[in-house]
């Protein structure tokens, strides 16, 4: 369809940053449907969630699930096998990103590839073992095989080793493409990876801007150091669990919150917050304000952090207990759904004998407003374990920029307009029969600097050429407009 190419093509050039405005978040709907656990699953379809029993996948730590913007279920993964929409493995969805034996946090993370509404990538990473197998791997998904069920076309595709368990993924800066987050084994080093329509960048920003994971004290311990990695739906901020208790250390975990550019992929102002036990569950609230963290041994506890003034200072004196208890693990995981609130699971829920999860309500109020209920969502017989669903983070923010030229159609009459360029000129030209028709054109720059406008005047069959010749090499959007008439817009690039 027109608006795909459009898609892909804007998507290729490096998107459009700059002319935006705010919207109901396109891709909401990407995460209406959660699996996770020993066959639980959520259905956020119809607003309030509705526990869905028909998931194949028992899992104990991480897992994705990935719809699409209409709310369909596609696909979900543990990082070793892909379950398509009937809950059928897929054709080569044997993936074993995750090798038998390793059971990383952040294992795994599904991400459409910008521009084309078939394809999507699996990023697995298989951990902090002392004898890494895999590493950052990624898997490509085509929609449109398998009659529309899917089915793994290329999988195991190296991209980076060694690295920590940590994925987390946002919407890059230009509003089109999006970056994959990571951390380096064993340095300071966060690396971001670029996808575009192009595909998947190899080479990542680094950003020494993170501790290093601290050297083994203990002959297995694959959760140790850098594990779980959390991003603000604002894709602003990242949050980063060090975990240093089961090393001997003496000393407790930590998180380490760092802000992120997300046009740069640069991490930056990373600081510490020091916990005095081992961690549980943690995220960010729907607006980025708030971060909520569970930790505790002996005793869990559930907190607060305010994150308006984002420094170390500030924010590690703002700490607010919402819940203590000699309850084991509260919530080992938190995650921000579609509807606004905040569920958390925890592997102590067979011991407990409770089908549900724990749920915060308003998780933007400061305080008991936040409204905890334990074991409000009920999951009707399902156990959760230790890790809900990772999507990209900007899913959950109910607004979001609309990005690539999102909504624009193409007007009747110059549907089939067709552009080239050469060194002086862009020429358009009329490919079908019809009346002459005037618009407005205005001439972009990827990053959305307005560089020429002007009228144009198209006729049937008839070339029409405006000058470009004070444009330096680069590509660019022309886009044709006319009161009460949708706009098009066709991306070019300017030769040398």
């Amino acid at each position: 369809m027109y608006w795909t190419k459009v898609m892909a093509l804007l998507a290729l050039l490096g998107g459009m940053g700059a002319v935006v405005c705010k919207a109901q978040n396109p891709d909401n709907k990407r995460i209406d449907h959660w699996y996770f656990g020993q066959g639980a699953g959520l259905n956020f379809s119809g607003g309030a969630p509705v526990a869905d029993t028909s998931g194949a996948m028992h899992v104990w730590k991480g897992n994705t699930t990935m719809s699409d913007t209409a709310g369909n279920l596609l696909f979900y993964s543990d990082g070793r096998h892909v379950w398509n929409a009937q809950h059928d493995t897929m054709p080569n969805g044997d993936i074993w990103g995750i090798p038998p034996g390793v059971f990383p946090m952040d294992c795994a993370i599904a991400v459409p590839k910008p521009g084309d509404d078939n394809i999507y990538y699996i990023f697995t990473s298989d951990g902090y073992k002392l004898t890494q197998q895999n590493g950052l791997q990624y898997h490509i998904i085509d929609m449109s095989l398998d009659g529309g069920l899917g089915d793994v076309v290329q999988k195991n595709i190296p991209l980076y080793s060694p690295v920590t368990e940590q994925l987390a993924a946002v919407r890059h800066g230009n509003n089109c493409d999006y970056w994959l987050i990571t951390h380096e084994k064993d340095t300071e080093n966060h690396l971001a990876f670029h996808i575009s329509g192009l595909g998947v960048d190899h080479t990542p920003v680094v950003s020494a801007s993170g501790v290093s994971n601290l050297p083994f004290t203990c002959s297995f311990c694959e959760y140790t150091g850098a594990i779980i990695l959390k991003a603000s739906p604002q894709g602003d901020k990242l949050c980063s669990i060090i975990h240093r208790r089961w090393q001997n250390t003496g000393l407790g975990d930590q998180i380490q919150l760092s802000s992120f550019d997300h046009l740069t992929g640069q991490v930056a102002n990373s600081f510490l917050i020091e916990l005095d036990s081992t961690f549980g569950g943690t995220s960010f609230s729907p607006s980025g304000e708030i971060l909520y963290t569970e930790y505790g041994y002996s005793i869990a506890k559930l907190v607060q952090f305010d994150l308006s003034q984002f420094d170390s200072i500030p924010v590690n004196a703002s700490r607010t207990i919402i819940r203590s208890s000699l309850t084991k693990e509260f919530s080992s995981d938190l995650a921000i759904a579609n509807d606004g609130k905040l569920y958390g699971c925890t592997p102590w829920a067979w011991v407990l004998n409770k089908d549900s999860l724990a749920v915060i309500h308003q998780p933007d109020e400061w305080g008991l407003g936040c409204m905890l209920e334990e074991w409000g969502q009920g999951l009707a017989g399902r156990l959760p374990d230790q890790q809900l669903p990772r999507s990209v983070a900007d899913y959950a923010a109910s607004h979001a920029p609309e990005y690539c030229w999102l909504g624009v159609e193409d007007p009747d009459g110059i549907a089939d307009l067709i552009i080239w360029a050469d060194v002086d000129l862009l020429w358009m030209r009329l490919d079908k029969s019809g009346t002459a028709t005037d618009r407005t054109f205005r001439l972009y720059s990827t990053m959305g600097t307005l560089c020429a406008q002007g009228n144009v005047r198209l006729s049937p069959g008839s070339a029409v050429a405006i000058t470009i010749s004070h444009l330096l090499s680069a590509p660019y959007l022309l886009e044709l407009s006319a009161p009460g008439e949708p706009r098009l817009v066709r991306p070019f690039v300017k030769p040398q």
